[in-house]
């Protein structure tokens, strides 16, 4: 996943969130798929501290909420290169789509 992309114009981040809990990382993907009205590039790694995801957003403000349960990771493009390097791949694409409709059952 490229650092940065250009979509319709518009520049898209990657922005990485770490969760140390299963049940967290589920309850954020929950939310962060019913609050996007446009399907949200999203990757899941395992990392030795718990799961990683890697996203690709327009704005901060797509990830508003997240910090409820996750970490919002600073120097993100490096970041985020070493996921890809190091992490294991569990979902490659739509990550928060595939967990947050598999899960939409639980109350956020």
């Amino acid at each position: 996943m490229n650092v940065c992309r250009t979509f319709r114009n518009q520049v898209k981040m990657v922005k990485t969130l770490d969760f140390t809990d299963f049940d967290d990382l589920i309850d954020c993907a929950v939310m962060l798929c019913h609050r996007q009205k446009r399907r949200l590039t999203s990757r899941l790694y395992q990392m030795p501290e718990g799961y990683r995801l890697v996203l690709l957003v327009g704005s901060c403000t797509d990830l508003i909420g997240c910090g409820e349960f996750g970490k919002l990771q600073s120097g993100n493009a490096v970041t985020a290169a070493y996921t890809e390097e190091y992490g294991k791949l569990l979902i490659a694409e739509h990550a928060v789509k595939k967990l947050g409709s598999s899960f939409t059952g639980r109350s956020v």
